[in-house]
């Protein structure tokens, strides 16, 4: 259906495709090497070691595993887990064969960066078919002569095609009609908007809207393991923690007041949670045991 109205739009209409490549270093070694194709590939190294995890394929994504993490928790995520210390190489040759493959295309892109790509197709369509319709052959044959898979969206510029893409993920195409971009927008969670994290997206909710939201910084994260409330495993599972235990109507205030609790009253170092007005009876014996072992062993240094 969107294939075929696309269709009906004037030869002219300016028609950008913004490709990324799904999950781009994992995906590499999946190409390079078959036999890993369906399993949860880790890119980052060893898991015994201090590692972060760059990149992973949708099936570890699946099982909790999420690039930034530590490799040995991404290891306790999914045991099954296949680690691989990641090819710079291959990676910088299969961006190129991308590249030629756009080129043949259009001659006007933009390498965003080693896996993002922006091609304006404006006055190509008469030549080549609807917009839509050469996304899906572009990123069929990308798959097909790389074994790389690659999410395409199509929009009338750059920012537009970028948030279609993300509907379209993974290895999917999906595209807005002009005229239908402000219903488009309407709809579309403030956390989609290119720049915006899942922090930013609450604070702007919650500051400008009203709508009650937990925004977790690093302040926020580190008080509530330190008060027992979350077991700190990442600032999301610390929001979800929080929102469990505050009533939904005192989010937008709470979060505030605990930052600059933080700030003003509850530091990261040197703190001595023994004599601390909240620390002192929130957080357990263990913890101030250990944060008190931690700022002997600072003070020494």
């Amino acid at each position: 259906m969107v294939a075929h109205r696309d269709e009906r739009l004037p030869p002219r209409t300016r028609r950008i495709l913004h490709l990324d490549v799904d999950a781009f270093l994992a995906s590499v070694e999946q190409a390079l090497h078959p036999e890993l194709r369906g399993r949860p590939v880790v890119v980052g190294g060893s898991p015994t070691s201090r590692n972060l995890v760059m990149s992973c394929s949708y099936d570890a994504r699946r099982r909790g595993v999420r690039p930034g993490m530590f490799a040995s928790q991404a290891a306790r995520h999914c045991p099954e887990a296949v680690f691989v210390p990641g090819d710079s190489k291959a990676a910088n040759q299969k961006r190129a064969e991308i590249v030629r493959l756009l080129l043949e295309v259009s001659p006007r892109i933009q390498v965003t960066s080693i896996d993002d790509f922006l091609v304006d197709l404006t006055g190509s369509t008469r030549l080549l078919g609807c917009a839509f319709t050469v996304a899906e052959r572009l990123r069929a044959r990308i798959w097909t002569q790389t074994h790389m898979p690659v999410t395409v969206g199509v929009g009338t510029g750059p920012i537009l095609a970028r948030l279609a893409g993300k509907l379209g993920k993974p290895g999917g195409v999906a595209g807005i009609l002009p005229g239908h971009e402000r219903a488009f927008l309407a709809r579309l969670p403030v956390r989609h908007l290119p720049g915006v994290g899942h922090k930013t997206a609450s604070v702007v909710m919650a500051q400008a809207f009203g709508v009650p939201a937990f925004p977790v910084d690093t302040h926020i994260h580190r008080l509530a393991a330190r008060w027992g409330l979350s077991k700190g495993i990442n600032v999301e599972q610390t929001e979800a923690d929080l929102k469990k235990v505050f009533p939904r109507d005192r989010w937008n205030v709470l979060h505030l007041q605990i930052i600059y609790f933080g700030r003003e009253y509850c530091p990261a170092r040197g703190h001595d949670l023994s004599t601390c007005r909240i620390c002192s009876w929130a957080a357990t014996a263990k913890r101030i045991r250990e944060e008190e072992k931690k700022n002997k062993g600072t003070a020494k240094k």
